[in-house]
């Protein structure tokens, strides 16, 4: 799904938020939207800004459990699917039983807190998705150990996602652009997923220029729907939006460094 050959937008959402409707998702893939990352509502979003937070919470008085949401994330049609979930909350619910339910409906499943809060559950995680046919891809920060980075970058990942900033939506007065070329060399020909306080498509497309293969948006994109009145205007916008983010991504050569 995604490859050094080509640079992806990718967007966040929560399965289960109401804003989130079969006809915006359609119109999201038609406008340039390449892969959907998908959210589990928690009520623990340990890494989540405030906008993802509440869109934690409007999905989870409308989604009954891990099953329902996991069934209704595999509706959503139209490109590739990022399971995105805290291994934490995989914990609580079996991790196997994860697993087990989400294969074949996701491209891979990401845990953003896998690597830091459960260091020694790596092999597991990559047992489980041989067994479940997934591709394995990890969460880093820019404080990871560049030795750790570049061995997980040998164990040949769909990709490695970069998290900017601390927590998504919140902005922080971090040189991103050179973080991405620090870890675009550590990685070799790994694909590199940027994301967290991604705003802009000037910010996207001077992480594309960067090195980054792909970039996530999520806070942003979220607080675009909740701005609008109706979902006539909360599609017509969120298209606009990622029609902006995507010429980005396609002139990524002309980005200001």
């Amino acid at each position: 799904m995604l490859s050094r050959s080509g640079r992806v937008l990718i967007l966040y959402l929560t399965v289960g938020d109401p804003l989130i409707t079969t006809n915006l998702i359609k119109s999201l893939y038609q406008s340039g939207v390449d892969m959907l990352e998908i959210g589990l509502p928690t009520a623990k979003p340990k890494y989540d800004g405030p906008v993802v937070k509440r869109s934690m919470l409007r999905a989870s008085a409308h989604v009954q459990g891990i099953e329902e949401a996991l069934e209704n994330a595999s509706k959503m049609t139209g490109g590739g699917k990022i399971l995105f979930t805290y291994y934490e909350e995989a914990l609580s619910y079996g991790v196997e039983e994860l697993f087990s339910r989400a294969g074949g409906r996701f491209y891979t499943v990401l845990f953003p807190d896998l690597l830091i809060d459960y260091p020694d559950d790596l092999g597991r995680y990559l047992r489980l998705c041989d067994k479940y046919g997934f591709e394995p891809a990890f969460f880093v920060t820019t404080g990871f150990p560049h030795k750790l980075v570049k061995h997980l970058s040998s164990l040949e990942p769909a990709f490695i996602y970069l998290g900017l900033m601390l927590s998504t939506g919140v902005l922080l007065p971090i040189s991103a652009s050179r973080n991405i070329r620090l870890f675009r060399g550590l990685v070799g020909d790994v694909p590199l997923i940027v994301g967290f306080a991604v705003r802009s498509p000037e910010q996207v497309g001077s992480y594309v220029h960067a090195g980054a293969d792909g970039v996530v948006v999520g806070s942003a994109f979220l607080r675009v729907l909740e701005e609008a009145a109706d979902e006539d205007k909360r599609i017509r916008r969120a298209c606009e939006f990622v029609a902006g983010l995507k010429k980005a991504v396609e002139n990524h050569g002309n980005a200001p460094e």
